[in-house]
C-alpha cells in the first residue's frame, strides 16, 4: 500500500531476570515502513496512576528500540517519507520526551491517546505547545467509543510547527482524516524561532536540577509538588 504504519499494541514480554517467569506488559507502538519493513518499536515511558487510569498496576515503563535493536528511550525512525517519533498518551505531558525527539531529528510526532470528554482543552493545548517549542508537526489520534465510567471523544487532529491546526479535527466516531504537510515549513519555522539553537544544556544537568529542588524544599515551598 506504500504507506507508513504506526501500530499501537499491547506488548507482552518477559522479565530480564533469567530466574523469573514474570510477564511484563508494555503500552507500545510498532513502526512499519512503506516497504513493509519493521523499523522498531516505542514503549510508553511515562505511566500514570490517576483515577480511572491506574496503569502502574499493570504496565511497565519501557525503552524504545530503533534500528538493529538499539535501545533508546525516545527513538526517531527514518521512514520512506519522514522522520518520526512516538509519544503515547500520558507521555505528551512530559516535555522532555518531545524535546528529545526534536533534538533527535524528528519531523513528526505521532501521539496516540485515549482521552475522555472533560480533558479535551488540556490535551489540545499541550499538543500545540509541544509542536511550537520543538518546531515540528504533531499528529494526535484519540480513541472513540465508551466505557462504563467514561466516554472517549475522538477529535483527532494535526498541528504544524506553529501550533496551528491543519484542517479540522475528526469527529467523535471512527473515521479517516487525510492531510497534506509541507516539510519545508520545518526549516522556515526553526530559523524564525531558534529554540534549539538558544538552548543552554550546560545548565540543565542533573546536579543543577537537584540543587534547585533542594533549594526549593529548604524554602518550604509546596512540598507536594516535588513528591
Amino acid at each position: 500500500m506504500d504507506m507508513v504504519l504506526i501500530l499501537p499494541i499491547l506488548e507482552i514480554g518477559r522479565s530480564s531476570n533469567k530466574d523469573s517467569d514474570k510477564k511484563m506488559f508494555y503500552n507500545s507502538a510498532a513502526i512499519i515502513d512503506a516497504d513493509g519493513k519493521y523499523l522498531g518499536k516505542y514503549r510508553k515511558v511515562h505511566i500514570p496512576q490517576i483515577p480511572l487510569w491506574y496503569e502502574k498496576s499493570y504496565f511497565t515503563p519501557g525503552y524504545g528500540y530503533g534500528k538493529m535493536g538499539t535501545k533508546n528511550p525516545f527513538p526517531v525512525f527514518q521512514t520512506k517519507y519522514i522522520k518520526l517519533g512516538v509519544q503515547i498518551c500520558w507521555d505528551n505531558f512530559f516535555p522532555e520526551g518531545s524535546r528529545a525527539l526534536g533534538l533527535g531529528g524528528a519531523e513528526l510526532i505521532i501521539a496516540p491517546t485515549a482521552a475522555a470528554m472533560k480533558t479535551h482543552e488540556k490535551w489540545e493545548k499541550v499538543i500545540m505547545a509541544n509542536a511550537i517549542t520543538n518546531g515540528l508537526f504533531v499528529l494526535r489520534i484519540n480513541r472513540t467509543g465508551s466505557e462504563k465510567a467514561q466516554d472517549f471523544y475522538g477529535e483527532s487532529f494535526l498541528v504544524d510547527p506553529n501550533g496551528e491546526m491543519i484542517g479540522e479535527p475528526s469527529g467523535m466516531n471512527d473515521g479517516l482524516s487525510i492531510h497534506e504537510i509541507n516539510l519545508n515549513m520545518l526549516k522556515e519555522v526553526r530559523e524564525m524561532w531558534p529554540f534549539f539553537k538558544d538552548r543552554r544544556p550546560e545548565l540543565y544537568d542533573k546536579k543543577s536540577c537537584f540543587d534547585f529542588l533542594n533549594s526549593a524544599r529548604k524554602k518550604d515551598r509546596d512540598k507536594s509538588f516535588f513528591k
